[in-house]
C-alpha cells in the first residue's frame, strides 16, 4: 500500500514541478517579447516624428516656391534657389539635433 501511495504522491510532485518551470519559462518569454514591443513602439515612434518633420519642411519648400513664383522659373534658376533652401533646411536640422 506504500508503494502507491508514495508513487503517487512523487508523480503528483513532478506533475506540479513541471508546472512550476513550465510557468517560469512562460514568464520570462513574456516578459522579453513586451520589452521588445517597447522598444519598437519607441523607434516607431521615432519614424513617425521624423516623417512628420520631412512633411512640415516639403510644405515649406512648396510654399517658398510658390511664394516667389520659382514653379514658372526655368529649370536652372529653380535649382540654385533649391540648392539654397536645402542648405538652409540641412543647417536648421543640424542645429535642432545638438
Amino acid at each position: 500500500m506504500k508503494k502507491i501511495k508514495t508513487k503517487l504522491l512523487v508523480g503528483i510532485f513532478s506533475i506540479f514541478l513541471v508546472s512550476f518551470i513550465l510557468l517560469m519559462v512562460n514568464i520570462g518569454a513574456n516578459n522579453r517579447i513586451a520589452n521588445n514591443s517597447k522598444a519598437l513602439l519607441v523607434n516607431n515612434y521615432t519614424s513617425i516624428k521624423y516623417s512628420i518633420e520631412m512633411l512640415n519642411h516639403l510644405d515649406m519648400i512648396y510654399d517658398i516656391l510658390q511664394s516667389q513664383n520659382i514653379l514658372q522659373q526655368s529649370v536652372d534658376e529653380s535649382l540654385i534657389i533649391l540648392e539654397d533652401i536645402f542648405e538652409k533646411i540641412v543647417k536648421e536640422f543640424q542645429t535642432r539635433e545638438h
